[in-house]
């Protein structure tokens, strides 16, 4: 049992909990923790899988998720994945998007494993203490969960304060990273994000070595703890609102701030929120709502470390692991601020009838501009209607021609990029010194534009795009205007009725040729025309 393995096991005992008869003792004994704890956690995945069933049939949710096959049968419920086995090919058919199957079998799971007489350590007066046992919770040949368990005391800790409403206390080696608060209908998890860095700590024996990748963090070899302060607290309640419809809030109790030991980390600072997220799941009448209000959140840290990575690994058509090179950053210098304004809105993913409408009202990055700044010298600004209220609200629903996406008041994104100020340390193409990139779709009541199906490339150019554009309609301006604007090439307008094109026959540089110097790499609107459409 690696790291991750060990978080998504707490995570799912903070939130597996649900539903308890109001008829029964309040006298908490080991027989009746046991079963509540069984049977609510039951119940809950019950309601959840019930509300979120059908997402399955979303093709915007199924678009963003690993899907696999999996019609051979079924062997009885599936314990999480191993570390070594997260994202391996085998593991595809275990990963594929079924919300009804992932939460009865983590249910059967925790009653098996987890909420049983074999991991009651102690009962009494009204507590009931489980401690997490190797022989109980893991795999016959998993050795690496055994060594945890067998090392690190993990325990459940809980209570009953009235009637039918509990308490549960994760404690890992004297630490309480979670609290579980429970009634028969809402459950509340609260984490103590000081706690958690103890926790992480008694796992890894204050070892960085096993936290693979994160220096950029601040978890560097070189540091003696491996880990960085971190403080605040963040709680996640998950309501059922009836049989199939539940309700999903999150929130930042304290503002969330990581500080870390040495120079080569990076901080990290969010603004407290309640709530950040409200969800809405409802699975009678196929609909999901999220509402957005999470405030500023700041990161920074040194360029080098920022920007530093192990290279990213993937799989080949053989099934063969490759991992590319770690990027080198020697060199660079300089503290990198990231800041984002905010994020808000609310988003409505309707299923309903067969049809599929996603929804944006209100949505915005905050009330002020989100930038990139390079020792307090602006490399990026990013800026969402910023001449009408800094918010906008958006519909998309499919037809037989593609996704008909509507704006209202219209859409208007700036980007501002001024890599000259970092070109003294990296090759910046000529165009990125100091350009401003503007996406304008406006001029209709209700501006709208279709996606069209058969088209291969994004509907928004890539700041920095590959070599070639086939010459494919990729959308139609169906009310209204679409701009591309820049300060070093002409306006790209595209009238109703008219579609925008990527133009194959624009030169650019090769990516893949090693002598094309990267400063004459082409303009992102350089390859965009407007057209008849076809």
């Amino acid at each position: 049992m690696k790291l991750r393995f060990l978080a998504a096991s707490l995570a799912a005992t903070s939130v597996a909990f649900a539903g308890c008869s109001s008829s029964e003792k309040s006298d908490l004994d080991g027989q009746r923790a046991t079963n509540l704890l069984s049977s609510n956690s039951r119940e809950v995945a019950d309601r959840l899988a019930a509300a979120a069933g059908f997402l399955r049939d979303s093709d915007l949710v199924r678009g963003l998720l690993p899907q696999g096959d999996c019609s051979g049968p079924s062997s009885g419920p599936v314990s999480p994945p191993s570390d070594d086995e997260w994202g391996s090919p085998e593991d595809e058919c275990e990963l594929d998007f079924d919300p009804a199957a992932t939460s009865r079998e983590l249910a059967d799971w925790l009653a098996s494993r987890v909420f049983t007489e074999g991991n009651i350590e102690s009962e009494q007066g009204g507590v009931v203490v489980f401690r997490l046992r190797s022989s109980v919770v893991c795999d016959r040949h998993d050795d690496d969960c055994r060594d945890l368990l067998d090392r690190v005391a993990i325990r459940l800790r809980v209570t009953s304060s009235s009637g039918d409403a509990l308490s549960i206390a994760i404690l890992v080696d004297g630490s309480q990273p979670f609290t579980v608060r429970l009634d028969p209908r809402s459950v509340g998890v609260v984490a103590d994000l000081g706690a958690i860095r103890s926790t992480f700590e008694a796992i890894t024996g204050g070892d960085s070595a096993p936290v693979r990748g994160p220096a950029r963090f601040g978890l560097s070899s070189d540091d003696d703890s491996g880990f960085p302060d971190i403080s605040g607290k963040v709680e996640l309640v998950l309501t059922s609102l009836a049989a199939d419809r539940v309700e999903l809030r999150a929130s930042v109790l304290e503002a969330i701030d990581v500080r870390p030991h040495d120079a080569d980390g990076a901080e990290l600072h969010v603004d407290r929120a309640v709530p950040a997220f409200v969800a809405t799941l409802d699975g009678g009448s196929k609909k999901l709502d999220l509402a957005s209000s999470l405030g500023a959140v700041d990161l920074g840290g040194p360029l080098a470390a920022l920007v530093s990575g192990e290279g990213d690994c993937y799989y080949d058509d053989e099934g063969g692991l490759i991992c590319e090179e770690e990027e080198t950053t020697t060199g660079l210098s300089g503290h990198l601020g990231i800041h984002l304004a905010g994020l808000e809105g609310a988003t409505s993913l309707d299923l309903a009838n067969g049809a599929e409408a996603l929804r944006l009202t209100g949505f915005g990055l905050g009330n002020a501009s989100s930038v990139v700044r390079l020792d307090g010298a602006p490399l990026f600004r990013l800026d969402l209607n910023p001449n009408s209220g800094r918010h906008f609200d958006l519909t998309a629903t499919s037809d037989a021609g593609g996704t008909k996406i509507e704006v209202s008041p219209g859409f208007e994104m700036q980007l501002a990029i001024q890599l000259a100020n970092v070109a003294d340390q990296i090759e910046v193409p000529s165009w990125a010194l100091d350009e401003l990139l503007t996406v304008r779709l406006d001029g209709a009541a209700a501006p709208a534009v279709r996606l069209l199906h058969g088209s291969d490339e994004a509907p928004l150019p890539p700041l920095f795009p590959d070599d070639a554009f086939v010459a494919t309609p990729m959308l139609e301006v169906l009310a209204g205007t679409l701009t591309l604007e820049s300060r070093s090439l002409p306006s790209v307008s595209v009238a109703a009725g008219m579609c925008l094109y990527g133009d194959s026959d624009a030169p650019s540089v090769g990516r893949d040729d090693p002598a094309a110097p990267e400063a004459a790499e082409p303009h992102p609107f350089e390859a965009f025309t407007a057209g008849v459409c076809q």
